[in-house]
């Protein structure tokens, strides 16, 4: 066992830098807050040979021994009251996790959480490798994510939420980002729109993208929800961090048209979607997405600063996309 284990700086200087969570002032305090739990859980656990994951970026993860069991670790930071308590934005995290892994079977195991469930320890997957580096091409990555998260949605049954903690999508904290970044732009009144819809809502991982799955033997487990409760549309992740996808979007716009739509279309038919109100949402995240990476300065965003703003050009341009045609139909003519 290492004598000091220490959070990674790249995810700590998110804590302290980035614009997502604005810790402003309380940055440091954040930062020793999770080291002094990232302390804890290895002696409450009698971790040994931990080792940062390095593709961590807002919650620190560390493969790890439990005994004879190889093991992931993962510490979320913690915001501070005025009270000198603290509240944890992560609680439903885990619990979202052993929800679909019971329900599914498409998460790691939960082998333990503690403080305020913002740390957690849970089964390492074999050999772990992310579904984008797996060899599938594009449209395959997209079409399986698709899969998966049809997968998540259908397996909470109405109701089932309430053995979660996770908040409703139109009154949780992310979903306020997204307003205060878009406010007074047409995707915010979009967005506006779209949190205030009625409609079926399921338990949500939002953050489902070609890193968040990894293979697991002969089978794929998500990873690192955002879990809330909500429109299945707003689980369009896969096509904002999909980099083989971006980067393969033609020049021509009305070949970029074809080309978005074919993964949209394919996107939604393997998660049970509707193409109109998955692109509103695409829209919409796709732009808080590159509201937030100008203002990070970090080089691994370059993608969504390059790339993201070609992909909302081809998305349709209709005014009220809610109840325009069919993107499928409008291809087609």
């Amino acid at each position: 066992m290492i004598a000091t284990v220490t959070i990674p700086e790249r995810v700590a200087g998110h804590w302290l830098e980035g614009s997502h969570a604005s810790f402003g002032i309380h940055g440091p305090a954040v930062a020793d807050d999770a080291s002094a739990r990232l302390t804890d859980a290895v002696a409450r656990w009698g971790l040994t040979d931990l080792d940062s994951l390095g593709e961590s970026y807002w919650g620190a993860a560390f493969t790890a021994r439990a005994g004879e069991t190889d093991v992931v670790l993962k510490i979320n930071p913690r915001t501070p009251t005025p009270a000198g308590g603290w509240v944890s934005e992560h609680a439903a995290e885990p619990q979202a996790l052993a929800f679909w892994r019971a329900r599914c079977d498409l998460a790691p195991a939960i082998r333990g959480w503690a403080h305020m469930d913002s740390a957690y320890l849970m089964e390492r997957c074999q050999p772990g490798t992310p579904l984008r580096d797996t060899g599938m091409d594009a449209l395959e990555v997209t079409w399986t994510l698709g899969r998966l998260c049809g997968t998540l949605h259908r397996s909470c049954q109405k109701g089932d939420w309430v053995r979660v903690a996770a908040p409703r999508l139109n009154r949780s904290q992310e979903a306020q980002r997204w307003r205060d970044a878009l406010a007074g732009t047409p995707e915010g009144a979009l967005l506006d729109s779209l949190l205030t819809a009625s409609g079926p809502a399921t338990l949500l991982h939002l953050d489902l993208h070609g890193t968040n799955v990894l293979a697991h033997h002969d089978q794929w487990r998500v990873i690192d929800p955002l879990p809330a409760i909500g429109d299945p549309h707003a689980d369009i992740y896969a096509l904002i961090f999909h980099p083989a996808f971006l980067s393969g979007i033609p020049h021509r716009p009305q070949a970029a048209r074809l080309y978005v739509g074919t993964h949209l279309a394919a996107y939604c038919e393997a998660a049970g979607l509707g193409v109109e109100r998955a692109a509103a949402w695409l829209r919409c995240r796709a732009a808080y997405r590159i509201w937030r990476a100008d203002r990070e300065n970090d080089q691994q965003d370059a993608s969504w600063t390059d790339l993201l703003p070609r992909m909302v050009a081809a998305l349709p341009e209709h005014p009220d996309l809610l109840h325009a045609e069919t993107w499928v139909e409008r291809m087609a003519a």
